[in-house]
């Protein structure tokens, strides 16, 4: 419910209930927008607040930004039992004329988090079952949105990709998948990529450091 009182100006805030929040994957991109009228002279300030384990613990309250990230939500986040809350802050210096809350809308894009240790780049093995017919494609935002991508899978198809050898095998008899690919075999630079995954399968990676002598 709103709360106003009088510290210069008329302020209150709107407190929502606990939102799910749940995703599966080991982290998200987010953004957080919302729409609102304000009038000359008012202003309106959301503040969130995140708890991963259902409600029984929360991160605390943090000012988010229109058109930005969730505070509380980074690419190794396990949202798996998170939920969410928010608050509005309104404020106006004519009491007779108030801000008005249109709507809020939150979206996550789940990720997968990589972290490479070594001293140079790897190219990880891959194995890929596609779910529903169509294309499939990883995209490593830390490294040029770099796009792995196949086109045209099968529903079931299972692939696998040793990226070094760069050789590519399907469980489709008599068929090779090079020309469905886009000959960009998936590289891991050294420290944290963060990868986007477009279109339905489960995956499996392998890979080792690789670390120069010294």
């Amino acid at each position: 419910m709103a709360t106003w009182y009088d510290v210069s100006g008329f302020t209150g805030y709107y407190e929502s209930e606990e939102i799910p929040f749940t995703l599966d994957g080991n982290g998200a991109l987010s953004v957080v927008e919302w729409e609102a009228d304000e009038p000359a002279g008012t202003s309106v300030t959301l503040y969130t607040n995140l708890s991963l384990d259902g409600g029984a613990s929360w991160e605390g309250w943090k000012q988010a930004v229109k058109r930005g990230t969730l505070p509380h939500v980074h690419t190794n986040s396990h949202l798996s039992d998170a939920v969410i809350k928010f608050r509005f802050f309104l404020k106006t210096f004519d009491k007779t004329i108030t801000p008005l809350i249109k709507r809020i809308e939150f979206t996550l894009e789940p990720v997968i988090e990589m972290d490479n240790k070594g001293d140079i780049t790897i190219r990880p093995e891959i194995w890929i079952t596609k779910q529903g017919n169509g294309d499939f494609s990883i995209i490593n935002t830390s490294n040029h949105n770099q796009e792995f991508k196949f086109t045209d899978l099968i529903d079931q198809e299972n692939l696998y990709i040793h990226g070094d050898r760069e050789q590519i095998e399907t469980s489709i008899p008599v068929k090779y998948r090079y020309s469905s690919f886009n000959d960009q075999y998936l590289e891991l630079p050294y420290g944290i990529n963060v990868l986007k995954i477009i279109g339905q399968g489960q995956l499996q990676f392998r890979y080792e450091f690789k670390r120069l002598q010294r």
